[in-house]
């Protein structure tokens, strides 16, 4: 959107499909397709509220709760990547995520 390079690193946990196009190729795209940018500006307006609910999730819900839209969200996601990676994501260390596992495990 600035044409500057994303300064957070990406990383893929799981096996993905990348495509790559530069910046010019996507807006000469665009320009062509009017559909095309419309589904741009979806898209990022798509990501733009999932990082706001995220933001709010780790202000406002404890661990636990925000363990659980995790696994709704993403079923079987955790069995996938390491656990320290799923702690990361919620905004707490991998002790914490584990008592969080234990705990709910006993129910």
């Amino acid at each position: 959107m600035t044409k500057q390079k994303n300064r957070i690193a990406q990383k893929a946990l799981t096996e993905c499909k990348l495509w790559k196009a530069s910046f010019s190729e996507i807006e000469l795209l665009y320009t062509k397709f009017h559909d095309l940018e419309r589904l741009g500006r979806k898209i990022a307006e798509y990501y733009f509220l999932q990082k706001e609910k995220k933001e709010l999730e780790i202000a406002l819900l404890d661990a636990e709760k925000r363990y659980l839209i995790l696994q709704e969200e993403f079923p079987g996601l955790e069995l996938k990547i390491p656990q320290y990676q799923i702690a990361s994501y919620l905004g707490i260390s991998p002790t914490p995520l584990s008592r969080v596992r234990n705990k709910m495990s006993k129910r």
